[in-house]
């Protein structure tokens, strides 16, 4: 008898699958309000995925020294600065510049999805965001990379 996709999930959130430890994806979610770190939590955890916070630029500079993320999620409104300084120097980093990045803002108006891709930031999604967005986008961004390694 076939398992269940909701015991895979579990399955994979406790770090095995079919017997074997797996390693769980990291996303390094860059976000200051409280609310939009539990919701991102809550969202992606129970998909198996880690989630790491950082609440300004200069706690994400100082996690991305010691850790490499699978993909960030990354507001472009911080107590200390702009997003998009981070997602640019990331996309100059030769150690880094692979690592997919998403900017999160509250903002749809014009220029900000053009300033998001002119940083180099590989998705965009508007706040409030919604889980399926969410998962849809990490899921997208992730098999991008993952193509991209398996074509090279």
């Amino acid at each position: 008898m076939s398992e269940s996709t909701t015991g895979r999930r579990r399955r994979a959130a406790a770090g095995e699958t079919a017997g074997r430890a797996v390693r769980h994806l990291i996303v390094l979610a860059v976000e200051d309000e409280p609310l939009n770190r539990r919701l991102v939590h809550a969202i992606l955890e129970p998909e198996g995925y880690r989630v790491a916070d950082a609440t300004t630029l200069a706690a994400a500079r100082a996690w991305l020294s010691r850790e490499r993320p699978d993909l960030i999620l990354l507001d472009l409104r911080l107590p200390d600065g702009d997003g998009l300084v981070l997602a640019r120097e990331l996309k100059a980093d030769p150690q880094r510049y692979t690592i997919p990045i998403i900017a999160a803002t509250a903002s749809a108006l014009s220029p900000v999805p053009e300033a998001a891709v002119d940083a180099g930031c590989d998705g965009f999604l508007i706040k409030p965001i919604r889980p399926a967005d969410l998962l849809a986008e990490v899921a997208r961004q992730l098999r991008r990379v993952r193509d991209a390694d398996n074509a090279g």
